[in-house]
């Protein structure tokens, strides 16, 4: 069976959550929505620098990450594109999602994680 490009992109955009931001001086809310019919298991939600830039933080190590409870989850600063500097561009977390579930997180800038 052939399966067109058009087809493989559909189910990635269907299969892949979708975000939303909105922002409130120093802290960030993030809402992920798991549009298909299936849970997802540790699926993993990735923040850009560009994402976070309203948290007036350059320093990525010093973003934290809370559930909807107030949990602090744990968080990690990647660095993506592997520049001359070697400083992190992205923050990565991971969470569970049932079948069409939406799930709303707090970011903040802090203390830099160790």
């Amino acid at each position: 069976m052939k399966i067109s490009l058009l087809t493989v992109l559909a189910l990635i955009l269907l299969s892949s959550p979708l975000y939303s931001f909105s922002s409130h001086q120093n802290q960030l809310t993030v809402t992920a929505v798991n549009r298909l019919k299936v849970p997802r298991q540790n699926e993993t939600v990735e923040l850009t620098g560009r994402d976070l830039a309203t948290l007036g933080e350059k320093d990525l190590m010093k973003i934290h990450v809370r559930d909807s409870s107030g949990k602090g989850l744990v968080c990690q600063s990647v660095d993506t594109d592997y520049d001359e500097y070697h400083k992190p561009d992205i923050v990565i977390f991971q969470t569970d999602f049932a079948p069409n579930e939406t799930k709303t997180f707090v970011v903040s800038a802090g203390n830099k994680r160790e």
